[in-house]
């Protein structure tokens, strides 16, 4: 009995990573999947004479997903993400420059499977953001900037006769740099961050 519940539990396990793979429900169960990626590159920069640069970007991504199965179960899935970059550089001669990268990605599945002899109920979850700036100054009388930010978050939930199961994310990262300074003045500024975070809950 008991080597016939872990062939059971085996293939019902080895059926849930196959539909958070591909999208592939098993017959007699019901799942959902959500993927987002978002990127962007960000750049202002000035050499000789005297000028001014400005550049930015708003990015924004959301999505939501929603099954309910007649007399019972519910599935629900959101998530959403937003980068935010700006830069601006102001002198004369020299040269300055500032650069920014930066995005996010989220997935997340959920699988109410009934396959042989046990019902599994899985969520999944994984996020993660990562973002870099340089800021640079080569001689000349200015100053250069920049920030950006990014945040991200998802939340699911499954209600079913037996089981209430929820999952929430959410990360964010900030920076900021600037460089400034006279004719015969240099400096630089390199930011970096990276996040991830992964869950995942099942219930028999």
């Amino acid at each position: 009995m008991n080597k016939l519940l872990l062939v059971c539990l085996v293939v019902t396990m080895l059926f849930s990573a196959s539909a958070f793979a591909t999208g592939f429900v098993p017959m007699g169960s019901i799942g959902q999947t959500q993927g987002f990626s978002l990127y962007g590159e960000n750049a202002a920069s000035q050499v000789g004479s005297s000028a001014s640069s400005s550049a930015g970007n708003m990015l924004t991504v959301g999505q939501s997903n929603n099954l309910t199965e007649f007399c019972s179960p519910m599935l629900t899935q959101n998530q959403g993400s937003m980068l935010m970059q700006g830069a601006s550089t102001s002198g004369h001669c020299g040269t300055l420059g500032v650069q920014q990268i930066g995005g996010s990605t989220g997935n997340q599945g959920q699988l109410l499977a009934s396959i042989g002899c046990k019902d599994m109920t899985t969520q999944t979850q994984s996020l993660g953001s990562t973002i870099q700036m340089a800021i640079d100054k080569d001689g000349g009388h200015g100053a250069a900037e920049g920030t950006q930010s990014s945040i991200a978050d998802q939340s699911q939930t499954i209600l079913s006769g037996k089981t209430i199961m929820n999952s929430t994310q959410s990360i964010g990262s900030i920076q900021n740099g600037s460089v400034s300074g006279n004719n015969w003045s240099g400096g630089s500024v390199f930011n970096y961050a990276d996040i991830s975070a992964t869950q995942t809950q099942t219930a028999n």
